[in-house]
């Protein structure tokens, strides 16, 4: 199974890598203004949510340490990751206009990157229907095959879901079989086209950080 950050990549060629400078990494609002933009036209998919996330790639960095700093016309806009890298980088017309300069706070010579990948968006993450899950299938498909317009073909299609909700989490299908987390702590939902079709309800005892989704 391709897991989620890869196969956006294949379709949006999401993975950037931001120039060096000397103190700190300072480059042009158009060095991610392409990324940006796709981004901000995924949320036409009202079943999905484009995740931005950033890395450092030693590992030595924590991506809540990094601090992204936009010197727009307006005013200045600092910007700073979550603890796992998710980072909302504004996006406009007006900014991708001015192309203002950006910098990240961290030391020369590091290597940094950012990757989008896709989540599930749903109405309540913590009980939701497979025949949900098949509307965000739906429409993952859909934003891929835009996407990769004459390699669609060869695009990945949606598979399931990967529910990151701790290790004592577990899904209860319609309170009767039980779903509980594998080795890396998320508990994997395959889409189901019988259980979508019947109104099956997945139940979990957490609410999730994220509803991953897979694809291969």
């Amino acid at each position: 199974m391709i897991r989620h950050a890869l196969l956006v990549a294949f379709a949006l060629a999401s993975s950037v890598a931001v120039a060096a400078a000397e103190e700190s990494k300072s480059f042009r609002y158009e060095k991610l203004g392409e990324t940006l933009a796709r981004v901000d036209a995924a949320k036409a998919y009202d079943r999905l949510s484009v995740v931005l996330q950033v890395a450092d790639a030693s590992g030595a960095i924590k991506p809540s340490d990094i601090v992204f700093t936009i010197e727009a016309a307006a005013g200045t806009i600092i910007v700073t990751p979550e603890a796992d890298g998710r980072v909302a980088l504004p996006y406009s017309a007006e900014l991708a206009a001015e192309n203002p300069m950006m910098r990240a706070s961290v030391p020369a010579g590091t290597g940094l990157s950012l990757e989008l990948s896709v989540d599930a968006r749903l109405a309540d993450p913590q009980n939701f229907t497979y025949a949900e899950l098949a509307e965000v299938a739906a429409q993952f498909d859909a934003l891929i095959e835009a996407e990769a317009g004459m390699m669609s073909l060869f695009a990945p299609s949606m598979t399931g879901v990967s529910v990151a909700c701790g290790a004592d989490c577990s899904a209860q299908i319609d309170g009767g079989e039980t779903l509980h987390p594998g080795e890396n702590g998320e508990i994997p939902i395959p889409l189901d086209d019988g259980r979508a079709a019947s109104g099956t309800v997945i139940a979990l005892s957490h609410a999730p950080s994220r509803v991953k989704i897979e694809a291969e």
